[in-house]
């Protein structure tokens, strides 16, 4: 239970530990390890949703608990793009035609598939062709929808003879980068220290191009709790090394066909 909890985890998918099992996700994690009771209070939405789900459990939280928050590159921050425009996730950019005829396509699909849901759920709770048929005929169609218009945001680079899938990769041509910051006095308090989790492209950038990469998310993070008196942990470095530890043993700390770390990733951090 929360009010239980000796040290509480705050993010998004990567403290929801998507793509990996229960028994892997971090607060599980950190419980074995450190034998303190853990929790994560986790939100898929922008940092400002991190602090209102916080305030929602703050009569909850036990008074002695510590939090540990954690960014995400790939989508926490919001970038002002030199043509004016703001971004907030760090994808490949397309044509606003393509890209529109993809997105009302997946958008039409998601409204169906809430339609059915809710006003069939029998089917969805029965029925073989909802569950097992239907979902293969999405991917395909949207497999082949994406060849169509070459709006596929997922980039493959070959790591130790293997496919590795990146959808967020780094943007270049921004003039600044932005995220929300906790300002609540209360909240602050209980923050023993801030994590910046880096785009997977990132941590594996020296077995794609070796390029130097810009890090003025980190830095805006840095800037910015240092006034409130929190500190902030950059991971990208530990991951690096971590990602080459495994590399040697043929293994990835990031899942190959996924965006989020493994369990290899989450042992290490």
């Amino acid at each position: 239970k929360i009010g239980d909890a000796q040290i509480i985890l705050v993010g998004d998918s990567f403290i929801a530990a998507t793509a990996s099992t229960q028994a892997h996700t971090p607060s599980n994690i950190l419980q074995q390890i450190t034998n303190k009771n853990t929790y994560a209070l986790t939100v898929i939405a922008d940092p400002k949703h991190y602090e209102l789900n916080l305030i929602n459990h703050m009569d909850k939280i036990n008074p002695k608990a510590k939090i540990f928050l954690f960014y995400f590159a790939g989508n926490d921050f919001e970038y002002g793009m030199q043509n004016g425009d703001i971004k907030s996730f760090t994808i490949k950019q397309f044509s606003n035609f393509r890209y529109d005829i993809r997105l009302k396509y997946e958008s039409l699909e998601r409204t169906k598939d809430r339609w059915f849901i809710k006003r069939w759920d029998f089917i969805y709770n029965r029925n073989y062709f909802y569950k097992k048929i239907r979902p293969k005929s999405q991917r395909y169609f949207k497999k082949t929808l994406a060849r169509w218009t070459s709006t596929c945001p997922v980039i493959y680079h070959q790591i130790n003879n293997q496919d590795i899938g990146f959808y967020y990769q780094p943007l270049k041509n921004y003039n600044n980068v932005t995220t929300h910051i906790i300002k609540d006095p209360k909240i602050l308090e209980k923050i023993k220290a801030i994590f910046f989790i880096p785009i997977k492209y990132n941590v594996y950038s020296k077995f794609i191009h070796n390029e130097e990469l810009d890090k003025n998310d980190f830095e805006f993070l840095k800037k910015n709790y240092s006034k409130l008196g929190v500190d902030v942990v950059d991971l990208t470095e530990f991951l690096r090394s971590s990602a080459e530890k495994y590399k040697k043993e043929g293994k990835f700390i990031y899942w190959r066909d996924d965006t989020h770390w493994n369990l290899n990733g989450i042992n290490e951090v």
